[in-house]
């Protein structure tokens, strides 16, 4: 069975009912709060609505605790509404018999680097939960930090259900990783962002202790970007090491992690919805001439008329 709520997401409306259970409550701001906390961060990133929509996460105090209120008691709703589906488990007498995952959409940014939104490949907005509910297990409290991935999903149900995972299927089944967590490798999995505007379009990849993040947006404004960040210390993301000579070899090591990436989804990239420029846009080789026309705003647009206005 599967179970899916529209919460916590915009616009924030919690279930009256729950109004007493943050009532009164204080929140403090992340601690790389606003936009002071963003000045090290790529243009490209700050160019989309995550940076500049989303007023209530900073024009205000008050309008802050407000949302961020709302926000968890959203949360709230949705772990009330698990227990009573464990209850209702246990009513049947299946409870011993099923096993719950948990999962859900990366959350919002709640201010962080001066953020609001959900799509950009830092920290705050990247990560998900992932819980395993096996009441068959021996011990029921583990905590793994092997990083894994949606994809992962799907084969970790097959596993579970006894079903033959397809060769052809992304992903990996977490059941041998839950079993014998320290025996698993460090892991890359790649993160991208194709929905919004071309500037915040980019691909990323990540492990448990380094991040590269790849921008490939440019114009006259701004020009492809690299970022790298140390996340196993710094997982605020303060410190980009791409131009820092003393993490040249990592720098190198993730380039290598990512065109790897790259070429696995050049191969495999679907042929409809114009998902096949991102071969290009993703390229780390590619130049502004062969970006340019598959840009699909406005102003990217408007760059592409004026380039051919003059070679003509």
């Amino acid at each position: 069975m599967s179970i899916s709520y529209k919460a916590p997401h915009l616009p924030f409306t919690p279930d009256t009912y729950f109004d007493y259970v943050y009532k009164g409550e204080k929140y403090k701001k992340p601690e790389n709060y606003g936009a002071k906390n963003a000045e090290h961060l790529s243009a490209q990133s700050k160019s989309g609505r995550q940076y500049s929509g989303y007023e209530f996460w900073r024009d205000s105090e008050e309008n802050y605790q407000t949302a961020i209120k709302k926000y968890n008691q959203l949360i709230h709703g949705v772990d009330y509404s698990l227990g009573m589906i464990r209850k209702s488990l246990e009513e049947l007498g299946v409870a011993d018999n099923t096993i719950i995952i948990f999962t859900s959409d990366n959350g919002y940014s709640c201010g962080a680097h001066n953020f609001g939104g959900k799509v950009l490949p830092y920290e705050e907005a990247s990560k998900s939960p992932f819980i395993i509910f096996d009441p068959r297990a021996k011990k029921q409290s583990i905590k793994i930090s092997a990083v894994t991935a949606n994809i992962d999903i799907a084969p970790t149900i097959l596993e579970y259900a006894g079903v033959k995972i397809p060769k052809n299927m992304d992903g990996l089944s977490v059941v041998k990783i839950i079993a014998k967590p320290t025996k698993f490798k460090n892991r890359n999995v790649m993160l991208t962002n194709m929905w919004g505007s071309d500037e915040t379009q980019e691909m990323a990849v990540v492990n448990k202790d380094w991040k590269y993040i790849y921008w490939q947006y440019q114009d006259h404004r701004m020009k492809p970007t690299e970022e790298l960040f140390y996340v196993g210390k710094d997982r605020l993301e303060m410190t980009n090491h791409a131009t820092d000579s003393q993490y040249k070899q990592q720098l190198k090591k993730m380039r290598k992690v990512y065109d790897k990436q790259y070429r696995q989804l050049a191969k495999n990239v679907i042929t409809y919805n114009n998902y096949q420029k991102y071969i290009t846009l993703f390229n780390r080789e590619a130049n502004v001439h062969q970006k340019q026309p598959l840009y699909t705003d406005d102003y990217g647009k408007d760059q592409r008329k004026k380039e051919l206005e003059k070679k003509h």
